[in-house]
């Protein structure tokens, strides 16, 4: 609810609060650190704002009753969904008009990067088991094989056989994509990993060269982190890798693993500073429920926003809730 008030000439705007104690320290210091437009928000008392630029007038000492937290029937709620909230972006409209842009499709996504991620884009995709990462990549290429982007899935652990009767689960015709080579599946043997990201020569290459493939992903990186031991190395083979699916035109979905709570943001330690983009799923636990959410840690070359966002996988694939936030609350 909006309250409006007088303070001399000026009419202001009672902002409805965000209780800083209801944040973890990781998504605070997001807001402090990230969000400039955000941080007049955060106190534990309501803030009026001016109309004209969004700048504190007066503070008010008696502080809103917060949203209650959800709850769950078997304990205590830790996770709050805050709805119809503003989204918030780091780079002006002015700065990202004449990109070309790589859509998910995935409804909702796009709308938290500005209609899609640069073309040639190398992404980070981190999470937990059970977040939802095969699917949000087989999303990811679904929406460009029906789009004349033509896409190449290369994982190292679950076979193709597997991955497409994920794919036919939603809907996706995974066969006939494949006939008319606007999708392709393949399973690589993981212990010659090492030699296919320092060369990407070989059946893949030429896979990319006849299809046009636009998209790729592989699955996991994890692997290569164990094939090259020396960081060195490794972050020089990452860059190489990257480089080259660029020079493909290709844009790339790179998945780790990452178990929920833990601060680094891949399993390597290194891949967050190399690619150009960083996708978290999250898959937190509240009393005897889970909720899944997105978070864009990072995406050069374009705005985006900086919230957690719920998401849930439904019959036709995943979706994305913009204009909800998630919140841990304490217990």
């Amino acid at each position: 609810m909006v309250k409006k008030t007088r303070q001399g000439k000026k009419n202001l705007v009672e902002a409805e609060p965000i209780f800083s104690s209801a944040l973890p320290k990781t998504i605070k210091e997001k807001q402090d650190g990230r969000q400039q437009d955000y941080q007049s928000s955060v106190p534990t008392e309501g803030a009026f704002f001016d109309k004209k630029d969004g700048t504190p007038a007066a503070v008010v000492k008696a502080p809103r009753k917060p949203l209650a937290p959800r709850r769950s029937k078997g304990g205590r709620g830790k996770i709050r969904i805050l709805k119809n909230r503003r989204q918030s972006f780091t780079v002006a409209d002015s700065q990202i008009k004449d990109l070309k842009r790589i859509k998910f499709g995935i409804p909702g996504f796009d709308d938290l990067i500005q209609g899609g991620v640069p073309a040639g884009t190398s992404i980070l995709m981190s999470g937990p088991s059970g977040a939802g990462k095969t699917i949000f990549c087989l999303h990811f290429l679904f929406t460009g094989a029906t789009a004349n982007e033509p896409g190449i899935y290369v994982s190292f652990e679950e076979t193709a056989d597997s991955i497409k009767q994920t794919a036919r689960l939603f809907g996706w015709d995974i066969d006939q994509l494949e006939k008319e080579n606007k999708l392709a599946i393949i399973w690589k043997d993981p212990y010659e990993i090492k030699n296919f990201a320092t060369s990407l020569t070989g059946e893949l290459y030429y896979r990319i060269k006849d299809m046009g493939a636009k998209r790729i992903v592989i699955d996991p990186i994890t692997y290569m982190g164990e094939a090259v031991k020396d960081k060195q190395k490794l972050r020089k083979v990452l860059v190489d890798l990257s480089k080259r699916f660029n020079a493909l035109g290709a844009t790339v979905l790179f998945i780790s693993e990452r178990p929920e709570g833990v601060k680094s943001v891949g399993k390597i330690g290194i891949e967050e500073f190399i690619t150009d983009g960083v996708i978290i799923l999250h898959n937190i636990l509240s009393g005897d429920i889970r909720t899944r959410a997105i978070e864009l840690l990072k995406m050069r070359h374009t705005s985006h926003d900086t919230m957690l966002h719920p998401f849930k996988i439904t019959s036709r694939g995943l979706v994305v809730f913009p204009r909800e936030q998630v919140f841990a609350t304490k217990t």
